[in-house]
């Protein structure tokens, strides 16, 4: 296949250098405050637009009357909306509102309405929301500011003239693969920023405008395009800022040595240690401007990560801890139905893991009780069904909700009255359980991506397959309960990935909770040692380790 370079032509300008529109404010709706009876009618005016400077085609962007500005009050905490009137010969404009007498005082003004937040801030999580990269577009989202005092007197008030200052920038992109202009194949492109990642899904047009907060750091700007197959490949290339208020503030970025943007239904062994962002796609680790929530971990056969699931095969850990916590609050209980003597777990002649149920351990452990006389499973009054995407359909044998293929979501909802006459079946003389490990995954609050399964407390086994893919093998491991006789190079490696893509918090002594259990006193750990290696051996259930969440893909 033809290797197809990529040049993109950036020219950041200032975003009010756009014309605006006179229905701006129609895809967002700010709630109105009620109006006291003591109220007002504002009648002010604002300074021109095009006293800022522009750059884009030289144009200069006016007032239009029906444009709508906010004004927040300090006094009353209150917002409004003022509506353009009338404009000036010189560009000014007046404007007119409703508010209330006691918001005399200090206001703050946000243009367009749209985009101004109840507390009267700029709502910068709406400049990622609806762009479509056209010209006119971009001018719904050019954020002006300024501030101004309000007096009132009998039954009107004045404004004295606010001047403005922007907030935000346009940038206008155009692609080429080294030969011609490619930009109306562009499907999507983004723009990694501090807190908002900006995107937009142009239509074939042949100029791409983009309004992001300025950035005065390295970021990553994101391309994806559809080739003659009409198959779409991302690419990733840095962008070295971008500012507002120059007029001199073009720039071009070649895309021609970008890195390759995965899909994680493409990632492969050679893939391991790169980072997977929010949206799903994998980058190397360092990408500037993208934020990675877990690392790929282990790539194997379709079906090789989870004994519950055949569609996976690959598993990612977090970045960070999900915490820290004990197995369970008791020290002697059998809770996921193992061997007390870990035979099911550790085969000593071949050393190998055989533990894979990681999810279904997990929703056990988070979702359910345990009678410890008849050790019988209980499932929870408010069991947890819904984000069981990574197991399937299900048969009730027992009293023990055991996973097979398929999809258990549908299945279960389906049946609400066979569940509830399991659970008024079966005898309440049990122990609640709780597991504060696998109820710590439960509730970590990133988001896995499309396509992922969620996150779970992994097994002994799937530690195990992370571990050897990243540094140390598992033949490595001579017998249950020891280190590899590595002297710390298992440790070197495994972390040294981690830190790479972005972990700060993995340090030598630290000791992190399977979901297997060992026997009614005892669960897995794996222990991270810098002097001797990995070691993954029993932990007493009550003690405080740390918990990692994996998802499977």
């Amino acid at each position: 296949m033809k290797k197809i370079f990529f040049y993109l032509a950036a020219a950041t300008v200032t975003a009010a250098s756009l014309t605006a529109c006179s229905d701006d404010d129609e895809q967002f709706v700010l709630p109105q405050p009620a109006v006291q009876a003591e109220s007002v009618v504002l009648n002010g005016t604002v300074s021109a637009k095009n006293s800022i400077v522009a750059n884009l085609n030289t144009a200069k962007a006016n007032w239009v009357v029906g444009d709508t500005i906010a004004v927040y009050a300090e006094n009353t905490k209150d917002t409004v909306w003022a509506k353009v009137t009338e404009v000036a010969s010189n560009g000014a404009a007046t404007i007119e509102a409703k508010l209330n007498r006691k918001a005399a005082g200090l206001v703050k003004l946000i243009y367009p309405a749209s985009l101004a937040t109840a507390a009267g801030d700029v709502n910068t999580a709406q400049l990622a929301v609806g762009q479509t990269g056209t010209a006119a577009a971009a001018a719904r989202y050019a954020v002006l500011t300024g501030a101004a005092y309000l007096t009132a007197a009998d039954s009107t008030a004045a404004l004295n003239v606010a001047e403005w200052a922007e907030q935000t920038a346009l940038s206008e992109f155009t692609v080429s693969d080294g030969e011609k202009d490619i930009t109306a194949n562009v499907t999507r492109l983004s723009v990694s920023g501090q807190t908002v990642n900006y995107a937009v899904e142009p239509d074939g047009q042949s100029k791409i405008y983009l309004v992001t907060l300025p950035m005065q750091a390295v970021t990553t700007a994101t391309v994806t395009i559809k080739d003659a197959d009409n198959q779409e490949h991302s690419y990733a290339s840095p962008i070295e800022g971008i500012a507002i208020g120059k007029t001199d503030n073009s720039f071009e970025i070649s895309l021609k040595n970008a890195q390759n943007v995965k899909e994680l239904k493409d990632v492969t062994v050679a893939d391991l240690g790169k980072i997977i962002a929010a949206d799903g796609k994998v980058y190397v680790a360092g990408t500037p401007g993208i934020q990675g929530i877990a690392m790929v971990a282990y790539v194997g056969a379709v079906g090789s990560v989870d004994a519950d699931s055949t569609q996976f095969r690959g598993l990612a850990i977090a970045l960070d801890n999900a915490g820290v916590a004990s197995w369970f609050g008791e020290r002697r209980a059998q809770h996921v139905f193992q061997s007390d003597n870990f035979t099911a777990h550790w085969n000593a002649a071949s050393g190998t893991y055989g533990d894979l149920k990681g999810y279904r351990n997990t929703l056990v452990l988070a979702d359910s009780c345990f009678d410890i006389t008849s050790r019988t499973l209980h499932l929870a009054d408010t069991i947890q069904v819904a984000d069981t995407t990574q197991v399937a359909d299900s048969t009730l044998v027992d009293g023990v909700m055991k996973a097979v293929d398929g999809t258990l979501r549908d299945s279960i909802f389906n049946q609400r009255d066979t569940l509830v006459n399991l659970r008024d079946s079966v005898v309440y003389d049990s122990v609640k359980h709780v597991h504060p490990a696998a109820e710590l995954v439960k509730k970590y609050a990133v988001p896995t991506p499309e396509g992922a399964g969620q996150w779970f407390l992994p097994t002994s086994g799937q530690w195990v397959k992370v571990l050897g893919a990243l540094g140390t093998p598992v033949a490595a491991w001579k017998q249950w309960g020891t280190c590899p006789d590595d002297k710390g190079a298992a440790y070197t490696a495994v972390v040294g990935w981690l830190q790479q893509a972005g972990d700060k918090t993995i340090e030598s002594g630290q000791w992190f909770w399977s979901s297997s259990e060992y026997s009614d006193e005892y669960a897995v750990g794996v222990g991270f040692y810098k002097s001797v290696g990995v070691n993954v051996s029993r932990y007493q259930k009550t003690e405080q380790l740390n918990v990692r969440p994996f998802f499977a893909f």
